[in-house]
């Protein structure tokens, strides 16, 4: 059976439809088979009671998504409609939350299917239904390489504006990806960081970011003096 309206819409209008109780191991070549005959309106998975992974009901759905065919879950337990979201996010047109007898529970559906103001679903996987397609990468930033000159440099700058303890090596490589990459392709130098923690909070401080990060301002005086020291020790040649 075929209708313009999709699952919810009809399920809204009080359509009368024909669920098929579907199995995940059920092959799209199988589903394709039996949905041919057009005796169904959508298919009905019971995870309630029948054993299943996320990897089978997120390959499921895609198939069917190809096929045209809308896939409602029964969840495992009435508790568990707070991850009505997560199932929608494995490519479901629909949940079904079983046993409802306390609002609460129909509170928590709602709420984690529904995406903010309504709701308080953050954001959706990418198994969701409607997001199937053709990836395409786009290639970005290259990674940051520092150049071994360009190293020396900074560090015989800060040793000798800070003393030997203000310049540190980090503890392991990071990866920074910015504009500044495509610089060090052509460019000697190197990309450093500046220590803007307040005293006292060494391995406590907030990240870069974070809506919790607080800033020593009087290390932008050390960093104009960076600045300063990197380029008189450049023009000093002793690098």
């Amino acid at each position: 059976m075929s209708s313009s309206k999709n699952l919810r819409h009809r399920i809204q209008s009080g359509d009368i439809m024909v669920a098929l109780r579907g199995s995940l191991t059920t092959s799209k070549q199988e589903l394709e088979q039996i949905w041919s005959t057009g005796e169904y309106d959508y298919i009905w998975i019971d995870s309630q009671h029948t054993l299943y992974s996320e990897e089978q009901m997120v390959r499921y759905c895609a198939g069917a998504e190809e096929l045209g065919i809308d896939v409602q879950l029964r969840i495992p337990h009435t508790r568990h409609a707070y991850l009505v979201g997560r199932f929608l996010d494995l490519g479901f047109s629909a949940v079904l939350v079983p046993e409802v007898m306390e609002p609460e529970i129909i509170d928590d559906a709602i709420a984690y299917a529904y995406y903010g103001p309504i709701g308080r679903r953050s954001w959706g996987g990418g198994g969701r239904r409607g997001l199937q397609g053709e990836a395409k990468l786009k290639r970005g930033y290259p990674p940051t390489i520092n150049h071994a000159a360009g190293s020396g440099l900074v560090a015989a700058a800060a040793k000798a504006l800070l003393g030997e303890k203000g310049y540190r090596l980090m503890p392991e490589p990071f990866m920074a990806a910015e504009d500044f990459s495509y610089l060090l392709q052509r460019y000697n130098g190197a990309f450093a960081f500046l220590g803007v923690a307040p005293p006292g909070t060494e391995g406590t401080a907030a990240p870069c970011h974070s809506n919790h990060m607080l800033i020593d301002e009087d290390a932008m005086a050390v960093g104009v003096a960076m600045h300063a020291a990197i380029a008189l020790t450049s023009f000093d040649g002793s690098v």
